[in-house]
């Protein structure tokens, strides 16, 4: 007696991996969402799934997340509140001020020993400036670069505060409103396998159902009848 026909194993569903590529196409849809309409839509390589989505949604990372070989790593942010280290020690900055005073000191005192020199040697010059005068100029002239010196050290010791970083969400959004391929969030992609499973069985077992063959019924009386 020969042996029955081995039936053939049922095919399984095809496999959803969980790398969807951004996609913008001519017909709005519905979005998988909200409901509302929008041109922009998630595809798997082969398209074995495809669903409508809007763009917003793509920056929750609730949603999906970019692809980690598509995302940007964040740069690591610097410590709140550290303050930046002074490009000048406070102690040379003291000793070039004290340096530059004791020099404008010496310049004015000699200038004003010069005009009393001058002074008493010849009393009926016209063109010889008062002492006074000339010592003003350069106390004036000093006064006026240790002015600088001063407002120069302290934008080096005390500069202006940077502008913030950006906090770690802005840095994700940036990095999803760039990116080209997503990964779904994890009880999205089960709700599509899910769905995608149940489309693959109603259609398997509507072909199979298509090959069926059954037994026609008899025509005619009974024999013997």
């Amino acid at each position: 007696m020969a042996a029955p026909p081995s039936s053939s194993p049922a095919p399984a569903p095809p496999r959803l991996v969980n790398l969807y590529n951004r996609r913008t196409v001519a017909t709005s849809k519905s979005c998988f969402v909200c409901h509302r309409e929008t041109t922009t839509c998630l595809a798997t390589d082969g398209l074995t799934d495809f669903l409508y989505v809007c763009p917003s949604h793509l920056l929750d990372p609730g949603f999906a997340r970019p692809a980690p070989s598509t995302s940007t790593p964040a740069a690591s942010p610097s410590p709140a509140g550290s303050p930046s280290p002074s490009p000048v020690p406070q102690s040379e900055i003291d000793k070039v001020k004290k340096e530059y005073e004791d020099k404008q000191k010496r310049k004015a005192e000699s200038a004003s020993s010069d005009s009393t020199d001058k002074d008493a040697s010849s009393t009926s010059s016209p063109a010889v400036k008062p002492a006074a005068s000339t010592a003003f100029g350069l106390l004036k002239t000093g006064a006026s670069a240790l002015s600088s010196l001063t407002s120069s050290a302290q934008s080096q010791l005390f500069p202006s505060p940077a502008s913030p970083s950006p906090s770690a969400t802005d840095l994700a959004r940036a990095a999803a409103r760039d990116a080209k391929v997503f990964v779904l969030q994890r009880d999205f992609f089960r709700m599509r396998s899910e769905a995608k499973r149940r489309e693959w069985e109603k259609r398997d077992a509507k072909e199979r159902g298509g090959t069926w063959s059954f037994p026609k019924a008899p025509r005619g009386g009974l024999p013997g009848a």
